[in-house]
C-alpha cells in the first residue's frame, strides 16, 4: 500500500476545528454590521439577537490562536529561529504591510480620482465617512503601521496578534521543553 507523506502528518481533528473555526469568523463578520450602522443600530431586536449570535461565534478567534500555538511549539531543534522568522516574513509581515499601506493610501486614492470622502464609509464602515483624503492624513496613517492599525484595517489586528506570537516563539519553545527550570529554579 502506498501512503501519501502529506496525509500521514494532517490532524483531521484539527482539520475540523479549523473548518468549525472558519465558518465561526464568517458569522461573525456577517453579525459585525449590525452593531455598526447607525441604522440597523436603533433596532432594538437586531441588536438582541447579533449580541446572541456574536457571543456564541467569537469563541473562533481563541481557537485560532490555540491552533497557533499547537503547530509552531516548541519550535524544531533542527530548525534555526533565523530561518523559523525568515519563512515567516515572506508569508505574513511582507503581505501584510502592502495591504496595510494600501487600506491606508485609500482616502487619498479617493479624493485624487474625485470621489466624495463619504465613500470611504462605504467601503470601510468603521470610518463612518468621516476620514480625511489628503495625502499628509494617509502617510500618517502608514507612519503608524509598525503600532497600532487604523479603523481602515481593523481587521488586520489578527495579523498584529500573529507577529507577536511569531516574536515570542524563541522564549515559549525554552518554556515548553524545559518549564520546571524557568519556574522552579532554586538560584
Amino acid at each position: 500500500m502506498i501512503k501519501n507523506s502529506i496525509t500521514d502528518n494532517r490532524l483531521v481533528w484539527l482539520d475540523v476545528i479549523r473548518c468549525v473555526a472558519m465558518l465561526m469568523v464568517i458569522g461573525v463578520h456577517c453579525i459585525d454590521p449590525f452593531y455598526i450602522s447607525p441604522t440597523m443600530r436603533v433596532i432594538p431586536e437586531y441588536t438582541h439577537w447579533a449580541a446572541i449570535y456574536g457571543s456564541l461565534l467569537r469563541p473562533s478567534v481563541p481557537l485560532f490562536v490555540m491552533m497557533t500555538g499547537l503547530l509552531l511549539l516548541p519550535v524544531k531543534q533542527d530548525q534555526p529561529l533565523g530561518r523559523f522568522y525568515k519563512k515567516r516574513i515572506y508569508r505574513v509581515l511582507f503581505p501584510f504591510l502592502i495591504w496595510s499601506a494600501l487600506y491606508s493610501m485609500f482616502p487619498w486614492f479617493t479624493g485624487i480620482i474625485g470621489l466624495p470622502k463619504e465613500i470611504i464609509g462605504d467601503f470601510f464602515c468603521y470610518t463612518q465617512g468621516h476620514e480625511s483624503q489628503s495625502l499628509t492624513d494617509s502617510l500618517k496613517d502608514v507612519a503608524m503601521i509598525p503600532f497600532n492599525f487604523s479603523h481602515k484595517e481593523n481587521h488586520m489586528w489578527y495579523i498584529y496578534l500573529i507577529i507577536g506570537l511569531y516574536l515570542s516563539q524563541d522564549g515559549s519553545t525554552k518554556q515548553v521543553r524545559r518549564p520546571n527550570e524557568l519556574f522552579f529554579s532554586s538560584g
